[in-house]
């Protein structure tokens, strides 16, 4: 069984060993290209702007804490009026890292039983921790699936709060009877 390897449309690596216990600070920032990819899987119109800052220390043994902001700017459809229209997301994240390993120090490979009940750190794969993955799931976690402008309005044609129950008003093609002189 071969495994696929899914290449990231915004990739920054970093090394885990080079994390230190005093911190470092790191920005990163989407080029064109990757911005015009991510709008593809996130499934937007825009991304003019997506860029990070982290602080990344050594935590524990192996590990390694990622924390810091995310900021973009999207542009998305209103479901509403169908109007393009602009959203910044601006996002504190924090992250855990470290080897899966067993008690005897083994790094563990496949599969391994979750308690689902304690946070589990993320894995370090490779000895790296891809910083642009991290602020790409940041994002696009926060994206409104069904995106709606501020001031868009949405008219019911229906007469009640339940539009199962109630019959959607139509203008009566009588009406204009009504208007009509008698002969």
């Amino acid at each position: 069984m071969t495994q696929q390897v899914i290449q990231a449309e915004f990739s920054r690596l970093f090394r885990a060993d080079k994390a230190k216990k005093t911190g470092q600070f790191i920005k990163i920032a989407a080029d064109e290209a990757e911005r015009k990819a991510l709008t593809a899987r996130f499934g937007v119109r825009a991304l003019p702007e997506l860029s990070a800052s982290f602080e990344i220390r050594a935590w524990k043994k192996n590990g390694v804490r990622v924390k810091g902001t995310v900021k973009a700017r999207l542009e998305q459809i209103c479901v509403v009026t169908l109007d393009p229209f602009e959203t910044v997301i601006e996002q504190q994240v924090e992250r855990l890292f470290e080897v899966a390993s067993d008690q005897s120090g083994q790094v563990l490979a496949g599969e391994f039983d979750i308690d689902m009940d304690v946070d589990i750190p993320d894995r370090i794969i490779d000895g790296n921790i891809d910083l642009g993955e991290i602020a790409s799931e940041t994002v696009a976690l926060e994206i409104n699936p069904h995106p709606r402008k501020a001031d868009a309005v949405f008219e019911s044609r229906y007469k009640g709060d339940d539009p199962l129950q109630d019959e959607p008003q139509r203008d009566n093609p009588f009406a204009v009877l009504k208007n009509m002189q008698k002969h």
